[in-house]
């Protein structure tokens, strides 16, 4: 990936010589692979332990310029794709052209964010328009089975232990799985048609001017169905800021479990 980048090769001519023998990075790609990652994730306030104080300075002293590392990286693995890409056989010219056709309108910065827009509006209108019907199919189906144990049991603490607590309990959690599934399928959907990553290469300038890295954005959408493994998603993220900053707008984001919160505060 480096090789037509001199910045960049001479950073990991510079950081491969201090990478641990443990790791049997050896001279190759895996050698390149580990001396960008270093470069991307090490730093003097990073969480990662027993890492060799040699390639953690040479590491800082290369990334600590004025210089956007990232955005290097990212820029030299495009140019890496696109060497690959004009090598491939004439018989995906087709192919390729449709590919570019898409990628010429959904990453254009006033059409593709109008489409972004549009595609938010049919997800977050599914979640709380048309998950409607379910909801209250799931509400139904619970408040039928506390009554008919209501029914059929005497009055005391275990009756009410079971309608109240147990089935009242697990139905107000249950309630919220039409929209978080009717979420992971957007997700799903959007991400193998490969429509996530270009929303997140689009996002990235926004998220950028945030503080936020672009990848950020799909924990942030997946944020709107559970904060939880939204938060478990942004271990994908090399850097320990971005990690943390990311973390703490998760929680930002508004789930279905938050609205009746929101409601009872106002």
């Amino acid at each position: 990936v480096c090789s037509s980048d001199l910045p960049l090769a001479e950073d990991v001519a510079a950081i491969t010589p201090h990478l641990p023998e443990s790791w049997h990075a050896g001279a190759g790609p895996r050698a390149t692979a580990l001396s960008l990652w270093s470069l991307l994730s090490l730093d003097e306030e990073d969480e990662l332990r027993d890492i060799p104080s040699a390639l953690r300075e040479a590491s800082a002293k290369r990334s600590g310029s004025d210089r956007d590392i990232e955005r290097e990286v990212i820029l030299a693995r495009y140019a890496q794709v696109d060497r690959v890409i004009a090598t491939l056989k004439t018989e995906t010219a087709a192919a390729r052209r449709g590919t570019e056709r898409a990628d010429a309108v959904l990453l254009n910065p006033v059409f593709g964010f109008a489409l972004f827009l549009g595609m938010m509006t049919v997800v977050f209108q599914a979640l709380f328009t048309w998950s409607g019907p379910l909801i209250e199919i799931v509400e139904t189906a619970f408040g039928w089975l506390a009554s008919t144990v209501e029914a059929g049991l005497p009055e005391g603490f275990f009756r009410d232990l079971l309608t109240e607590g147990v089935i009242g309990g697990v139905g107000s959690v249950v309630v919220f799985l039409p929209q978080i599934l009717l979420l992971f399928l957007f997700i799903g959907i959007m991400e193998d048609s490969g429509y996530m990553a270009r929303v997140a290469f689009l996002m990235d300038r926004v998220m950028r001017a945030a503080g936020l890295n672009g990848r950020a954005f799909v924990p942030m959408m997946s944020g709107f169905a559970c904060a939880i493994p939204a938060i478990l998603a942004t271990r994908t993220m090399e850097r320990q800021r971005d990690r943390f900053l990311t973390m703490m707008v998760v929680p930002l984001m508004t789930c279905a479990a938050r609205l009746p919160v929101y409601t009872l505060i106002i």
